[in-house]
């Protein structure tokens, strides 16, 4: 324990810079937007009296600390884990007496407190704006988002860390936290259009059943950003809409699924971190967690939801392997992989364009 102490601090020492710069960074943007904001006349309902009251507010844009923790979700991971991707680095790093596990955790944690400190501060900041222009009707409804982006904000700086730790190269690991960032919304898209496909065969619709379980395909930021409109809403009096939205089922069962999903992530990055060989540096990105799969899933998902051609989508997927293998150097599994594609995208084609058309008619 004391060698990973005295680790923390010294490590702790280099990160003070960069935890200076994002939080001016973040004060910066926060403030500037709250100083540019305009007021906005109104009523609001006040639960006390039970009547609506005129009211002249600003609107409390919680947007601007929310972009703030999300950009840090990408570039802290990056930051402190980018380290790893050396082979000289790692020599170094595991010659010490601390245990892998350890440095694993002391990045993750130095990490967390360069996302979330520059978040507070600049939520701080955001929040006095909005006292000092509008009533107290705010201080009761900023809290609790607040909290739950400090929630959301750990899930998604826990996943973006397992899946950049995934990457052998400092670049793969950027192109998989980029990957990452459409996956989910690609998924959401092609589960919508199997979703309409099944009830046009079967001559049903009922949008309830996919609007409950949509939450779960969006990225952590699709909650965060439901989050964000219920409590820009409460902040600004549009209570009933709100009020309904917060008790959502759909909202919480995304936010159980992304905080197992953040749990499982940082259980990962501890057992793959202490088994991670220091040749696999600088080598070709082969994680089950990466191209292997990121690349077919993405794939089949746009060929799915037919938002593009499936030979763009084909040809996409060959740049893909591309960088994945640095060069045409496409093994069998690749070429099998790519056909298995084009056979997806023709029966897609051919179910959209031919059978479905002549059920709708």
């Amino acid at each position: 324990m004391k060698a990973i102490g005295r680790y923390f601090l010294n490590r702790g020492k280099s990160a003070l810079k960069p935890l200076l710069y994002f939080s001016v960074i973040g004060l910066v943007f926060c403030l500037s937007i709250a100083l540019t904001r305009q007021a906005v006349e109104g009523t609001f309902f006040n639960v006390e009296t039970r009547e609506n009251e005129p009211r002249i507010s600003y609107h409390a844009t919680l947007y601007a600390p929310v972009l703030i923790l999300c950009f840090l979700c990408y570039i802290v991971p990056v930051q402190q884990f980018s380290i790893f991707k050396k082979r000289r680095n790692l020599d170094c790093l595991y010659a010490t007496p601390v245990p892998r596990c350890g440095i694993a955790l002391v990045h993750y944690v130095l990490g967390w407190l360069l996302v979330m400190i520059p978040f507070c501060l600049s939520y701080l900041a955001n929040w006095l704006s909005i006292m000092s222009q509008s009533y107290g009707y705010f201080l009761k409804r900023i809290p609790p988002h607040f909290f739950l982006c400090l929630l959301l904000g750990t899930v998604m700086y826990t996943f973006f860390v397992f899946v950049f730790h995934q990457a052998n190269t400092t670049a793969d690991g950027c192109v998989f936290l980029f990957l990452y960032s459409f996956l989910f919304v690609f998924f959401s898209e092609a589960a919508k259009q199997v979703f309409i496909n099944f009830h046009t065969l079967m001559n049903t619709m009922d949008w309830k059943v996919y609007s409950k379980w949509s939450t779960l395909y969006g990225f952590p930021w699709g909650s965060l950003a439901e989050l964000t409109n219920i409590y820009e809403a409460l902040a600004t009096g549009r209570n009933s809409y709100s009020v309904r939205s917060l008790e959502a089922e759909a909202l919480h069962i995304g936010i159980v699924f992304w905080v197992i999903v953040s749990v499982l992530s940082l259980a990962g990055l501890l057992l793959t971190f202490g088994k991670r060989r220091t040749e696999k540096a600088e080598e070709v990105s082969d994680s089950w967690f990466g191209y292997r799969v990121l690349i077919p899933l993405l794939a089949s998902c746009l060929i799915i939801s037919a938002e593009l051609s499936f030979l763009t989508v084909i040809g996409l997927a060959m740049v893909g392997y591309t960088v994945y293998r640095r060069g045409f150097h496409y093994k069998k599994s690749d070429w099998i992989m790519l056909a298995l594609l084009l056979s997806l995208g023709i029966v897609v084609w051919l179910l959209n364009e031919l059978y479905l058309p002549s059920l709708r008619a």
